[in-house]
């Protein structure tokens, strides 16, 4: 059972980076998009929503 857990808690901490390195490269792509002012406001908003779930996740 104990290698089991050990298992999953890679697992997890595999998923938990995947999803931190997802959301870095999608600001990083927002960053280079050419968007009007609004728009790229809004999506930074989202984008920063997403990182602070990912960074909650990940503790």
């Amino acid at each position: 059972m104990a290698s089991q857990d050990c298992v999953l808690h890679a697992h997890e901490k595999i998923f938990r980076s995947s999803a931190r390195f997802a959301v870095e490269k999608a600001d990083n792509d927002l960053s280079r998009a050419r968007l009007p002012g609004s728009e790229k406001k809004k999506a930074r908003a989202r984008a920063a929503g997403a990182k602070f779930l990912a960074l909650i996740g990940a503790e």
